[in-house]
């Protein structure tokens, strides 16, 4: 079935063109020889980068090194060394309480970084004490006592490279749609790969147009709710592309219309 493209909470979810170009720097491959680093990141959040909803559902789960992630950070701690950083005094209480959690051992356990991730996973503002602690960490920086250690696991892909190759398939298929020319075969195809309908056929002069769509039926009998209109002998428009993508993707057309369009902003600053 087409989708229904009422998306008015689509925006969230799809990042932004920097946001994509930060993820995209620190984890955009999983090739061992490209040396990873979250350096982009670090360097944004020093220059008060906002942690945004996306890059906060990015970040966290690598912070927190969750089983499904490529990418992970691992918490480590210099021994023998005490921090020079500023005094923990000058910190909220709610700062300083995270942050104990996470520097002192407890019970003979290792400290952990979990406390100021179950934080920030709550929406938990960033602040300028985080902010210098994570940034600190990020880059190694030689005077804190705790870093943190970026990594390459061997396994899955990470959650974010599915998105991204996601939405690259979508893309790929969009431009194999885009120019192809319908005929009654195509039509039968994509009327048996979606579950569609096909409304009885206008015919103007020797133009043949189909609609597409699904069949509802009312107190006058069945009929077929249109979502797309087929000119046989004609290439497909972009427009027309798109709604087949969306509907073969399950998503929606003003979806994939904002995929693509970041996608064209990225080819065109390479």
């Amino acid at each position: 079935m087409l989708p229904n493209n009422n998306t008015d909470d689509e925006d969230d979810v799809l990042p932004t063109w920097r946001e994509t170009m930060i993820v995209t720097a620190c984890t955009g491959t999983t090739d061992r020889k490209a040396g990873h680093s979250m350096d982009v990141f670090a360097n944004y959040l020093a220059n008060n980068g906002e942690l945004t909803p996306y890059l906060r559902n990015w970040f966290v789960p690598i912070l927190r090194a969750d089983p499904g992630q490529k990418f992970v950070l691992d918490f480590k701690r210099r021994d023998g060394f005490e921090s020079i950083a500023k005094d923990p005094s000058l910190a909220l209480e709610i700062e300083k309480t995270t942050w104990q959690m996470c520097t002192h051992s407890h019970g003979g356990s290792k400290p952990t970084i979990e406390p100021l991730v179950q934080y920030l996973e709550a929406g938990g503002d960033l602040t300028p004490f985080f902010r210098q602690r994570l940034v600190a960490m990020l880059l190694k920086d030689r005077g804190e006592k705790h870093y943190l250690e970026f990594k390459l696991r061997q396994g899955r892909p990470s959650m974010w490279m599915e998105d991204w190759i996601w939405q690259s398939t979508i893309v790929d298929r969009f431009e194999d749609l885009c120019g192809v020319t319908v005929t009654h075969k195509f039509r039968w195809e994509l009327e048996h790969a979606l579950g569609l309908e096909t409304a009885e056929p206008i015919e103007i002069g020797e133009r043949q147009i189909f609609r597409l769509g699904v069949s509802l039926e009312d107190e006058y009998g069945k009929y077929v709710e249109h979502t797309i209109s087929l000119e046989m002998g004609t290439p497909l428009s972009a427009k027309q592309a798109r709604i087949i993508t969306a509907a073969e993707y399950g998503t929606s057309d003003s979806t994939v219309k904002r995929i693509l369009r970041r996608f064209d902003e990225a080819a065109r600053i390479v």
